[in-house]
């Protein structure tokens, strides 16, 4: 019979996973195959923090089933939730504003592969425009193709739906 996988906690977080004659929390089989991170130490035994509703948010977001320091901020939420720090509190990010952060992420990635890999391209079609070369059809469809293959590399997410209301530009 193999070892049993054991859990090395931080608080009530799981921070590693051991086999062996070792220190540690038995890991139930069942959950095995969960990562690390969906993992908690409840004071007694390893779980999974997907069965959580109501966690305590620290400094940096991370949700806990215990409170371990006073200023960890009481949440009711759902494990998988993304999580907004806003005004000094945590809250669960809306449709909306989930959707504007991956753009932003979206933007971002773009903004640094045009950089590295289309704009090289376009100042050659610049030159080459500049001084009447031929080429200059050329390295403009080179340019352009290499500008649809990034956008398409790093698609836009859909906007959710019902949300007529955000007056924020998309």
């Amino acid at each position: 019979m193999p070892d049993s996988f054991k859990a090395l906690v931080s608080y009530d977080l799981v921070i590693g996973k051991v086999c062996g004659d070792v220190e540690g929390h038995p890991i139930p089989e069942k959950l095995g195959q969960l990562p690390l991170h969906a993992l908690r130490w409840n004071g007694e035994a390893i779980v999974n923090a997907h069965d959580y509703a109501a966690f305590y948010i620290d400094q940096q977001g991370i949700k806990h089933i215990i409170q371990h320091e006073l200023s960890w901020q009481p949440l009711h939420c759902q494990f998988d939730e993304a999580l907004l720090h806003k005004e000094g509190h945590w809250c669960v990010k809306n449709p909306m504003e989930h959707y504007f952060a991956q753009r932003e992420h979206i933007k971002a990635q773009r903004k640094q592969a045009f950089m590295i890999e289309a704009d090289p391209l376009k100042n050659e079609y610049d030159y080459d425009r500049e001084f009447n070369r031929p080429e200059v059809s050329q390295r403009r469809e080179r340019w352009l193709m290499k500008v649809a293959e990034i956008k398409a590399r790093y698609p836009f997410p859909s906007k959710p739906e019902g949300n007529e209301d955000e007056n924020r530009p998309d």
